[in-house]
């Protein structure tokens, strides 16, 4: 085990879950659930700080079910940390993108384990197309899949173009 190839995981994991925990405490300690604060006059209503609850997956699909979402993103981390294992040393953006996942993933696990609920507060709504609660812990798993994609589009322009022959019109004989 390396620790050059562990300590993103290491670092980021652990700030993201501090940073996704410390807010939640701050939002469990001050806002009432239901409850919404501006957050700057001019980002109403685009974003601001809303207290919910959230026992089902993202955007509430499956609520009520917090002890299978429990076990099942148990497993997701499991599998992540499996990945990260795997991945050469010298992809470092993969690295980071996988800490994000799995650091986001334990935020919200703590919170299953802890409230038996998701503690969700930023509120972004885009008028007439969404308005969507979530946390930061959210947020780093969101990002986390953008990095791979963004990783996965530089290793596919690396990758040089291999013209293929049209099998299926070639037979000629």
């Amino acid at each position: 085990m390396s620790l050059k190839k562990w300590s993103p995981l290491l670092v980021i994991a652990s700030l993201v879950i501090l940073l996704d925990q410390l807010t939640k405490l701050w939002i469990i300690d001050n806002v009432v659930v239901g409850q919404t604060i501006p957050i700057l006059p001019s980002l109403q209503p685009y974003l601001q700080i809303t207290r919910t609850t959230n026992t089902g997956f993202a955007f509430g699909i499956g609520e009520g079910g917090s002890s299978i979402i429990l076990i099942l993103s148990s497993i997701i981390t499991l599998v992540l940390l499996w990945m990260y294992n795997n991945l050469s040393e010298a992809d470092r953006l993969q690295h980071i993108a996988f800490a994000m996942l799995i650091g986001g993933a334990l935020g919200n696990i703590i919170d299953r384990i802890r409230l038996n609920h998701v503690v969700d507060f930023v509120h972004i709504t885009i008028p007439n197309i969404i308005s969507n609660v979530s946390n930061f812990a959210d947020h780093f798993v969101v990002l986390g899949v953008i990095i791979l994609l963004i990783d996965s589009l530089l290793h596919e322009q690396e990758q040089p173009f291999v013209e293929t022959e049209n099998l299926a019109g070639d037979n000629e004989g």
